[in-house]
């Protein structure tokens, strides 16, 4: 895992750019399930409005932000640790 990888990006199949070094914005579905650790299945569960996830429709093509992906984690996280308590 890179430092500051949150979401372990380094072990994802790469998302090609056209802008060199430049991070996407969004990702596929494939590519987000992927980062989660989850399938794709679980991932449209998930996603609003079924689930709490918000993602971007852009025509047909569901993409997904990497902050919401990130946002999404530290929030189960933490409500995760509140019922440990």
């Amino acid at each position: 895992m890179l430092p500051n990888d949150p979401l372990n990006m380094a072990s994802v199949d790469p998302i090609p750019t056209d802008a060199g070094d430049v991070a996407p914005l969004l990702v596929n579905v494939k590519q987000a399930a992927a980062l989660l650790g989850i399938s794709a299945r679980t991932l449209f569960s998930i996603t609003a409005p079924r689930g709490d996830l918000p993602c971007v429709i852009i025509g047909r093509c569901v993409r997904y932000r990497l902050s919401d992906l990130e946002r999404f984690c530290e929030e189960r996280a933490r409500a995760s640790e509140m019922k440990a308590y």
